[in-house]
C-alpha cells in the first residue's frame, strides 16, 4: 500500500464512564490518503458499471436484481473495509487502531512505542505488538523512507508525552465494530438493491 497519510480533527460522540455528562472528545484521526483515493476510484468505477446496467438493461426478475444488488454491495464494502475504515486514531484515554476486520483500544499507558519501519507496529506493555493496516508495508513507502509512516508515529508519541492521559484504568481490547458493518451492509444494499433500480431501470 502506497505510504502517504492524512489527519483531520473530528468531534465525536463518546460518554466516558468515569466522567458522566461528558459527550464530545477531541479525537485526531490519521488515514493513508493514497488508500482512500484508491478506494474512491474503486467505488466510482463499481458504481459506474452498476449504473450503467442499471439505466439501460432492464432486471427481469425480483431474483437478478437481489443477486445483482448483494454482488455489488459486496463488493464495495470490502473495498471501503480496506480503504476507508483503517485510521490510526488519537484520543484523550486511548489509541485506537481501526483495521479492516478489528478495532483495538489500547489505553495510554501500555503504549511502550511505535516502530514506523516496515509496517507501523504499536508496541504495548503485555498486548505484544499491534500493527496498523492503514500504514503498513509497501514499496512505495520502502522508497520514500517511510516518511508519512514516521510522522504519524512520531505524531503517536508527541500526543502520549504531551496529552495522553496516562491515569485511567482498562485494558487493551480487541473487537469487531459490528454495528458499523450492519449500518453499512443495510444502507447499501437497501440502496442498490431497491431505490436505484426502481428509480433508473427503464
Amino acid at each position: 500500500m502506497p505510504d502517504a497519510g492524512g489527519s483531520a480533527l473530528e468531534l465525536i460522540g463518546d460518554t466516558a464512564a468515569d466522567e458522566p455528562g461528558r459527550y464530545l472528545v477531541m479525537t485526531t484521526r490519521y488515514q493513508n490518503r493514497w488508500t482512500v483515493a484508491a478506494g474512491v476510484l474503486g467505488e466510482v468505477f463499481l458504481m459506474w458499471v452498476y449504473l450503467g446496467g442499471v439505466t439501460t438493461v432492464p432486471f427481469p426478475d425480483l431474483l437478478s436484481r437481489v443477486v445483482a444488488g448483494t454482488v455489488v454491495t459486496l463488493s464495495c464494502w470490502v473495498g471501503a473495509v480496506a480503504t476507508f475504515f483503517p485510521a490510526v486514531r488519537l484520543r484523550p484515554k486511548e489509541l485506537v487502531v481501526d483495521n479492516p476486520l478489528f478495532t483495538y483500544r489500547i489505553p495510554w499507558r501500555y503504549v511502550l512505542d511505535v516502530e514506523p519501519d516496515g509496517g507501523m507496529e504499536i508496541r504495548t506493555r503485555g498486548a505484544g505488538e499491534i500493527g496498523s493496516f492503514a500504514f503498513s508495508s509497501s514499496l512505495l513507502g520502502e522508497l520514500t523512507g517511510n516518511r508519512t509512516s514516521r510522522r504519524v508515529a512520531a505524531a503517536i508519541l508527541e500526543y502520549r508525552g504531551k496529552q495522553a492521559d496516562k491515569s485511567g484504568g482498562g485494558d487493551v481490547t480487541r473487537e469487531i465494530p459490528v454495528l458499523r458493518h450492519v449500518i453499512w451492509l443495510g444502507c447499501s444494499w437497501a440502496l442498490l438493491t431497491w431505490a436505484l433500480p426502481a428509480i433508473l431501470s427503464p
